[in-house]
C-alpha cells in the first residue's frame, strides 16, 4: 500500500509533468507571437520589445489559466477558492515582468557579448526569460494559488528557532570574512580597474591629503572622499588608495548582514545570508573599483542594524543618534538618502501605533518606551553629521557640499536611456563650467523631464535588476512568508530591512538609474532570501532531503556567484586594457603639467588617472574644427578619440578615426578589447610649445 507522502510526491510529480506540457505549449504560443510581431513591425528597441513581450506573454497567460486550472491543478487544492482567479492572475503577472526583465537583459548582454544575428540573438534571450518565468509561475502556482493542505500545516508549525545551531558568530563571522577576503582576491589578481566616477573621488582625495581645496570639483566631492584622503596620507598611490578605499568597507558589510540574518532567523540562514554577500560578484567588484558604493552601503546596513535592535528591546539613545549619524553620512554620499531617512521613520510610526492596537503583549523596546525620544535621537545624530560635515564644507570650500550635484534632476536626457542627446547635452556647446550646478531650484520644466523619462526608466530598471540580483534568493524571499509564518512581532522589527528593500525601488526610476543604485536592495534579499531557502529545504526535507538539500543549494549558490567573480574581473581587465596602454604612452609623452583632452563620460579621466595626467572632457561638435578651437582655448595639446564613444554618443564625428583631425597629427593609436580605435591627437601649431621628438605616429595592437 502506498504511504501518503508516496502519494503526495506522486501527485507532485504528474502536476509537474503536465505543468510542463502546457508550458510547452505556452512557450511556443509566446515565441510565435514575439516573432511575429518583431517580424511584422521590424524594431528591436528596448521599449518596443517591452510592449512585444507583455502582449506575446499575455496572449500566452490566456491559455495557461484556462489549461492548469481545468487540468494540471484541478485536484490540488481542498476546495475551490473565489481568490483563485486572483490569485493566479498575480503570479501570471508576476511571471510575466520576470520573463520581460529576464529577456531584456539577456539580449543585451547576448548582443553585446556574442556575434549573433539580431533575431538569433533575440531568441535565444526569449529561451532565458521563458525559463526564469516557467519556474517562478510554477511555484506561484503550486504554493500561492492551488496551495495544499500540507504547506498551510508547515508554515503554522515551521520555526526558526527550532534549527538550532552550533556555530559561535565570532567564528562564524571570521569564516565568512575569509571568504569575502578570497573573493576579492581573486577579482583582484584579475583586474584593478578603477574607472568612471572612482576616479573623481580619487582626484578630489588628493586634492584634500596635499591641501588644494581651490582644485576640487564641487560636483563629486562628498564624505567618502575624506575617507579616500586617509589613504593617500598613509602613502598610497592613486590606484591602490582607490581600492583600499572601497575594498575595506565591502569585506566588513558581511559583519553586520550575518549578525542581522543570525538574530533574525538563526544560524543556518546566516551561513547563507553572509556567505552570499561575501561572494556576491556586484558587491565584490564595487569593492574593488574606487566606487562609494561599498562605503555608503556599509554605513546605511549598521544603521539598519542599530534601528532593527531598538525595535525589539532597550538600548541607549546614544545608540540611536549613532544610526543617525551613519544615515547623515549616507545622505552625504547620495542626497537621495534622505528620503530613506522619511520612509524608515514614517513607518516606524505606523507600525508602532499598529501594534499598540495588536493584542500581543508588548516587549518593552526602546520604541515603545519612548517613541519620540527615539526619533529625536535618529534626527539628533543625523543633524550632528551633516552640520559637521557642511561646517568643514563652508569653510574650506565655500559651499555646504549637499546638493550640488542637480544635474540629473534638470537634464532632458539620461546617458543611460538617451547616450547622444545627453552627450550633446553635456558637453556641447551649452556645457556647464567646472563645479557649477544645472539649477538650484526644481522647476516644472524639469518635473516634466522627470515625468517623460518616468516609463523608460521603469523599463531601464526591469532590463537592470537581473544584472544586480544575479542568484535566485529573490524568488526565495517571495516565497518565505508562504512556508514560514510570520509574526506581528517579527514584522515590528524587520521594518527598517525592509524599507532597505523598497527604498531604491522608490526613488532610482523616478530619477536616474544606474545598476550601482540598487545594489542597496541586495542586503535585505540576501537575508530575507536565504531564510525563503531555509524553510523552504525544511519542507522539501520532511521526506528525507533536508541534511542534504540546504548545503548542496548553499554550495551552488556561493560556487556560481564565485565563477561569475572571475568572468566578470576577466572581462573588466579586457575592457580596461586599452586605458593601460594608453596610459603607458602618455606617461612616456605627455609632460606632466599638461592636460588630456578628449571624450566624456569617464573615458579621457580613467585613462588620466592612470597616468597620473589631468583631464578635460572635450566639446561634443560633429565639426572637428571646432574641437580643435577648443583645445586651442583651453592652451593645450593633446586630444584623445575613442571610437566606442563615438558610436554611441557622436557617430558624425566617425570619419575623423580615418581622415584625421584638422591641424593635428595623429601620434599615438590603440585597439580595444571590440578593436574599436583609440586615438591620440596632439597640435601642429608651431605657438605650441615643443613636443618631444620621440612621441611620433605609433599603432599599437593590444
Amino acid at each position: 500500500m502506498a504511504m501518503p507522502g508516496d502519494q503526495e510526491t506522486s501527485q507532485i510529480g504528474t502536476q509537474a509533468a503536465r505543468y510542463g506540457a502546457v508550458g510547452i505549449i505556452n512557450t511556443a504560443i509566446d515565441f510565435a507571437v514575439t516573432n511575429l510581431l518583431v517580424w511584422m513591425t521590424g524594431v528591436m528597441r528596448p521599449m518596443a520589445l517591452f510592449v512585444i513581450s507583455l502582449i506575446a506573454c499575455s496572449v500566452a497567460t490566456l491559455n495557461s489559466y484556462w489549461m492548469n486550472s481545468r487540468w494540471t491543478f484541478a485536484r490540488a487544492h481542498r476546495k475551490p477558492s473565489n481568490n483563485v482567479l486572483a490569485h493566479f492572475f498575480g503570479v501570471t503577472l508576476f511571471a510575466m515582468l520576470v520573463n520581460t526583465s529576464v529577456f531584456l537583459f539577456a539580449f543585451q548582454q547576448i548582443q553585446e557579448n556574442l556575434s549573433l544575428a539580431p533575431m538569433l540573438a533575440l531568441n535565444i534571450a526569449k529561451c532565458v526569460g521563458v525559463a526564469s518565468a516557467v519556474v517562478v509561475a510554477f511555484l506561484g502556482m503550486r504554493i500561492s494559488v492551488f496551495r495544499p493542505a500540507r504547506i498551510e500545516g508547515f508554515r503554522d508549525r515551521f520555526r526558526f528557532e527550532s534549527l538550532g545551531g552550533s556555530w559561535s558568530f565570532p567564528v562564524q563571522m571570521w569564516v565568512i570574512l575569509l571568504g569575502a577576503v578570497i573573493a576579492r582576491a581573486i577579482y583582484l589578481s584579475l583586474t584593478t580597474s578603477v574607472r568612471g566616477d572612482a576616479v573623481n573621488y580619487g582626484w578630489i582625495a588628493s586634492y584634500i591629503s596635499e591641501g588644494r581645496w581651490e582644485q576640487i570639483d564641487k560636483g563629486w566631492y562628498n564624505p567618502f572622499c575624506y575617507w579616500q584622503a586617509l589613504f593617500y596620507l598613509m602613502g598610497f598611490g592613486n590606484i591602490s588608495a582607490a581600492i583600499a578605499s572601497s575594498l575595506i568597507p565591502g569585506v566588513l558589510l558581511v559583519v553586520p548582514v550575518t549578525w542581522l540574518a543570525r538574530h533574525l532567523y538563526g544560524e543556518r540562514v546566516a551561513w547563507l545570508a553572509g556567505g552570499i554577500t561575501a561572494f556576491h560578484p556586484r558587491l565584490v567588484e564595487y569593492s574593488c573599483n574606487g566606487y562609494s558604493e561599498s562605503f555608503y552601503l556599509l554605513a546605511l546596513t549598521v544603521a539598519v542594524v542599530i534601528w532593527t535592535v531598538s525595535l525589539q528591546k532597550q538600548i541607549r539613545h546614544i545608540a540611536l543618534v549613532a544610526a543617525g549619524a551613519l544615515i547623515g553620512l549616507y545622505f552625504g554620499v547620495r542626497n537621495e538618502a534622505i528620503a530613506f531617512l522619511a520612509l524608515c521613520l514614517t513607518g516606524t510610526w505606523a507600525v508602532l501605533w499598529w501594534q499598540r492596537r495588536n493584542p500581543e503583549p508588548l516587549q518593552r523596546s526602546l520604541w515603545e518606551l519612548a517613541p519620540w525620544r527615539s526619533t529625536a535621537s535618529i534626527i539628533l545624530g543625523f543633524a550632528l553629521f551633516c552640520g559637521l560635515y557642511c561646517g568643514v564644507s563652508q569653510a574650506y570650500l565655500g559651499h555646504s557640499g549637499i546638493f550640488k550635484r542637480t544635474s540629473v534632476l534638470a537634464k532632458r536626457y539620461s546617458e543611460a536611456l538617451d547616450p547622444m542627446e545627453s552627450a550633446r547635452e553635456v558637453y556641447g556647446s551649452k556645457r556647464l563650467k567646472e563645479g557649477e550646478s544645472w539649477s538650484q531650484e526644481l522647476s516644472l520644466e524639469q518635473i516634466g523631464y522627470l515625468i517623460e523619462r518616468l516609463p523608460r526608466n521603469m523599463l531601464l530598471t526591469l532590463k537592470t535588476l537581473p544584472g544586480v540580483l544575479l542568484s535566485p534568493l529573490w524568488l526565495f524571499a517571495l516565497l518565505l512568508p508562504l512556508f514560514a509564518h510570520v509574526g506581528s512581532r517579527t514584522r515590528w522589527i524587520q521594518w527598517p530591512l525592509i524599507a532597505m528593500l523598497v527604498f531604491p525601488f522608490c526613488v532610482y526610476p523616478l530619477l536616474h538609474l544606474e545598476p550601482r543604485y540598487l545594489l542597496a536592495v541586495l542586503v535585505p534579499i540576501h537575508i530575507f532570501g536565504a531564510a525563503g531557502l531555509v524553510a523552504f529545504c525544511c519542507f522539501v526535507g520532511d521526506r528525507g532531503m533536508r541534511a542534504l538539500l540546504f548545503p548542496v543549494a548553499t554550495t551552488g549558490l556561493l560556487a556560481s556567484s564565485l565563477l561569475i567573480v572571475g568572468w566578470r574581473g576577466y572581462q573588466l581587465e579586457r575592457r580596461y586594457q586599452v586605458n593601460r596602454d594608453l596610459a603607458e604612452w602618455i606617461s612616456v609623452h605627455v609632460g606632466d603639467n599638461d592636460k588630456l583632452i578628449g571624450c566624456g563620460y569617464g573615458f579621457v579621466s580613467t585613462t588620466g588617472f592612470l597616468a597620473k595626467r589631468q583631464t578635460v572632457s572635450r566639446l561634443w561638435d560633429d565639426n572637428p574644427g571646432n574641437i580643435v578651437d577648443f583645445v586651442r582655448e583651453n592652451k593645450q595639446k593633446w586630444l584623445v578619440l575613442y571610437e566606442s564613444f563615438l558610436r554611441t554618443s557622436n557617430p558624425e564625428l566617425l570619419p575623423t578615426l580615418e581622415g584625421g583631425v584638422p591641424g593635428m597629427e595623429l601620434a599615438f593609436e590603440a585597439l580595444d578589447h571590440n578593436q574599436q580605435r583609440v586615438q591620440v591627437y596632439r597640435l601642429k601649431d608651431s605657438r605650441v610649445a615643443e613636443i618631444d621628438e620621440e612621441a611620433k605616429p605609433i599603432r599599437g595592437n593590444k
